[in-house]
């Protein structure tokens, strides 16, 4: 099991982009001329980093060989540049940018940002802020892709799992002194 995690590592590793953004089938597949060329049946055959498909790997490689790895390093980089203007990221693959969010404030607490770090506050208020009075994120729309801009699928729980796997890890890891973002400690409510 060690050496297939090292390998996956490995691989991980080199699939980075030079700018330390992750895509999600080839490493700097980003010139759009070849989009061009009269045989792409599809639009989509470049392969730009996203927040969502760097997030996970962030978070993998975090998890694995911890925070300190240079590629973790550049990665996390990568995702703090590209945080939109109102805090949230906007998912390549789940086509919404809950699901973007969702995805990278786990991947950034794994990689040692603390609840207070401005970035991580953002993203969590800008999730409460976009919570239905229901509980829910409604996103009735198909919000997943096949190939991004070119034919979408529904993924029922994305709008469920994500922002509640984002807004429990920030909430598990609150220090003393994190801002309040709306979200109830352990200990209160009902057990």
């Amino acid at each position: 099991m060690a050496e297939a995690t090292r390998r996956g590592v490995v691989w991980l590793e080199g699939m980075q982009g030079r700018d330390g953004g992750w895509a999600a089938f080839d490493a700097d597949n980003t010139r759009e001329v070849i989009t061009k060329l009269p045989f792409c049946d599809f639009g989509a055959v470049i392969d730009p980093p996203s927040a969502d498909v760097t997030a996970h790997v962030v978070e993998a490689l975090s998890i694995v060989d911890g925070p300190d790895l240079p590629a973790v390093q550049r990665g996390v980089g990568w995702l703090l540049a590209h945080q939109e203007p109102d805090g949230s990221w906007f998912g390549r693959w789940g086509v919404n940018h809950v699901y973007g969010t969702g995805a990278v404030v786990p991947a950034l607490v794994a990689a040692g940002l603390r609840p207070n770090h401005p970035a991580v506050h953002r993203a969590t208020v800008w999730l409460a802020d976009h919570q239905n009075r229901d509980g829910s994120w409604d996103e009735d729309l198909y919000t997943g892709t096949g190939f991004p801009g070119d034919f979408s699928i529904n993924y029922h729980l994305y709008r469920l799992v994500f922002p509640l796997s984002a807004l429990g890890r920030a909430r598990g890891t609150r220090a003393g002194g994190a801002p309040d973002i709306g979200i109830p400690d352990e200990t209160e409510g009902d057990p």
